[in-house]
């Protein structure tokens, strides 16, 4: 029978103490690759060592997308020989590797079971070296963003807390900003060229910092930051000017970036960060949902309002059901004889023994589609109001009913609009459906399309709030669409000393431009008779605004037409 002979190195003391020093050993490269250093000097005593280099080759991966290459002195005393007497090479993740030199002293020559035995310490550094890099690489992902490598919503925490101990953190404004339109950059660029983008983007916005400030990723294109109050005004300028280059099928192409900020102040009583990330996750959600502006910053009331809003969430549904939502007409006049053209039908909520206009309900149902709720129930009380009229033998008057862009994602939409129409038993001619123009391309190619299949119908057709977007122009040829409806928000400038004439100018020729293209023209808000005497001029079909009336409950409203 074979029996295996021990090497007295492997029981001796001194790889007692060099496995000791190892297990005691940071978990971290650097210190690890120091202990390493002491732990061989205890072999060196039983096998002459002059020299250990260590050279790590590490793929591409979601913690480094760069890879790594270290090489390092692990040990070395006195001279060595030029080459290595010998060379260990392990494999470590996919494409990846740890080799070994070791170096004899000059002329020293191993035998046969030192080189077993270096093999074998050789086998330890790899493990003890791998612990230490995992563990390197656990921290970061613990602390640093995977895609952009830049601290995390942890290490946030872990940095507030610590100026929170030191008293200094009320001296700091912390604010929540998210990348305005990124979702349209990831189409322009597609997904990968988007990553380049958002990891330039984190680069560039952290190039602003000084000691102690901090910008964290909490995901997607959403970061936090610490900034000293003196230097918020700064930061938030420097937010809204961003440029990073990206390379596209099209070559490089530049791309300027801007953030929509909430902002707070931080108080001196503040002891925890939560308390922070709420404030300014309040903020945030005011400046992009209710307020629609570049920044805003945390106040008392701002928590109220958004608690209001969660409440209202929750009891629309309900509300819903219990006809609590109603109909409001607002007349819109014909320009030319000053007769009732039409009505546009408004949605009011009684909530709570009032009656809430929509900007105070919309825009919190427009964040996850259940407007589209609303919308129908909307038309069907239009279709109503207009089954009655012709029951008691009144003449309808058109009604236009806005459907939000979320309709846009209803196949059957078309089906859906007929079918209320024919529960109700009123003709296409007396609705009109009008829709906002849109930016996303395809909502456009949708939106196109419907207007299509609804003229099909007899339905009429218009665009809400046109003059807004930048593509506004470009959209028309496309689009076959009756009413342009300008927005409230090109009428008031009309009157402004400065840009005045420019808008004059730019409504004349929007107005011209329709009428070739066989579509009439409607002004909202409409609210001077200075605004209604240009717009005749100007050869505006239709206006309406408070100037004539503002939105009328039913009664209110047949009374202005039928009496």
């Amino acid at each position: 029978m074979e029996t295996t002979e021990r090497s007295s190195f492997m029981v001796s003391p001194e790889f007692e103490a060099f496995f000791d020093t190892l297990l005691e050993a940071p978990v971290n490269t650097k210190m690890c690759f120091d202990s390493i250093g002491r732990a061989i000097a205890f072999l060196e005593k039983d096998i002459p060592i002059g020299r250990v280099d260590v050279k790590i080759y590490a793929s591409q991966n979601a913690m480094q997308p760069e890879g790594e290459r270290i090489k390092a002195v692990l040990y070395q005393k006195g001279k060595k020989e030029r080459r290595a007497s010998l060379h260990f090479a392990f494999k470590t993740e996919v494409g990846g590797r740890t080799a070994f030199d070791i170096y004899a002293p000059l002329e020293y020559i191993y035998s046969e079971e030192e080189k077993r035995n270096l093999e074998f310490m050789a086998k330890q550094l790899f493990v003890f070296i791998g612990r230490a890099r995992a563990a390197a690489l656990f921290d970061r992902a613990l602390s640093e963003d995977g895609l952009t490598g830049i601290p995390n919503l942890t290490t946030f925490y872990t940095h507030g807390s610590r100026l929170i101990t030191k008293g200094k953190l009320f001296r700091y404004d912390a604010l929540y900003f998210n990348v305005r339109n990124f979702k349209y950059i990831n189409k322009r660029v597609d997904y990968q060229g988007g990553d380049n983008v958002m990891i330039q983007y984190a680069h560039a916005v952290c190039g602003f910092l000084i000691e102690d400030e901090m910008i964290a990723r909490l995901g997607g294109d959403n970061y936090v930051a610490l900034i000293r109050r003196d230097r918020t005004k700064d930061f938030l300028k420097y937010l809204q000017d961003i440029t990073v280059e990206v390379d596209t099928s099209a070559g490089v192409q530049e791309i300027n970036l801007s953030a929509v900020c909430g902002i707070y102040e931080i108080e001196e009583h503040i002891k925890k960060m939560g308390d922070v990330m709420d404030a300014i996750s309040t903020a945030m959600q005011a400046a992009k949902q209710v307020y629609k502006k570049e920044y805003v910053y945390y106040t008392p009331e701002l928590s109220k309002r958004i608690l209001y809003e969660k409440k209202v969430a929750q009891e629309f549904v309900e509300n819903m059901a219990d006809g609590k939502f109603i109909t409001y007409l607002q007349p819109k006049m014909n320009l030319k004889d000053n007769t009732v053209y039409g009505a546009e039908a408004l949605a009011r909520w009684k909530y709570q023994g009032q009656v809430v206009k929509p900007e105070w309900f919309i825009p919190m149902l427009e964040k996850d589609g259940a407007v589209c709720m609303l919308d129908f129930e909307i038309l069907r009380q239009a279709c109503s109001i207009i089954k009655n009229w012709k029951i008691r033998g009144k003449k309808p008057v058109r009604i236009s009913v806005n459907l939000s862009n979320w309709n846009l994602h209803s196949k059957t939409l078309v089906e859906d609009i007929l079918d209320i129409l024919g529960e109700y038993k009123v003709e296409p001619e007396y609705i009109e459906i009008e829709l906002t123009e849109t930016t996303d391309y395809r909502e456009y190619s949708i939106m196109a399309e419907l207007y299509r299949e609804l003229k099909q119908h007899g339905i009429t057709t218009s665009m809400d709030n046109f003059g807004l977007g930048f593509s506004s122009l470009s959209m028309l040829k496309d689009l076959d669409v009756d009413v342009l409806k300008l927005d409230k928000a090109i009428i008031a400038d009309i009157e402004d000393d400065k840009e005045g004439y420019k808008n004059q100018v730019m409504i004349r020729n929007i107005i011209d431009m329709a009428k070739k293209m066989n579509m009439k023209v409607l002004a909202e808000g409409v609210e001077t008779t200075r605004q209604r005497d240009f717009l005749i001029k100007a050869d505006c079909d239709i206006a309406q605004g408070f100037l004539y009336a503002k939105p009328l409950r039913i009664e209110e409203f047949e009374r202005r037409i039928y009496t």
